[in-house]
């Protein structure tokens, strides 16, 4: 079974309260169904659907402009997803 490709009809606000608003961005072209968001240094957040199927990219990253910083693909099942200062995500999606 294909997943159906999903896109957002319209901008998307993405706002993250840490436990003030830390990051806002402006999606203009969201790609993701059903995406997770996890803040990112810099302004930066990350963006993960728990589901994939294939090569299909399910691992974005935007800049505080909401443009596409960084894509990769997760895999297929993710349930949940943490970005840490430590262990952070830089080889993941170069």
């Amino acid at each position: 079974m294909k997943l159906p490709e999903v896109r957002a009809a319209r901008p998307v606000r993405v706002t993250v309260h840490v436990p003030e608003m830390a990051v806002a961005a402006l999606i203009p072209d969201l790609r993701l169904a059903r995406p997770t968001v996890q803040p990112l240094p810099e302004g930066r957040v990350l963006l993960v659907d728990g589901r994939s199927e294939g090569p299909d990219r399910n691992a974005m990253v935007y800049d505080s402009d909401g443009e596409a910083a960084a894509e990769q693909t997760f895999g297929d099942g993710i349930d949940h997803v943490q970005a840490t200062r430590r262990r952070g995500l830089g080889r993941l999606l170069r």
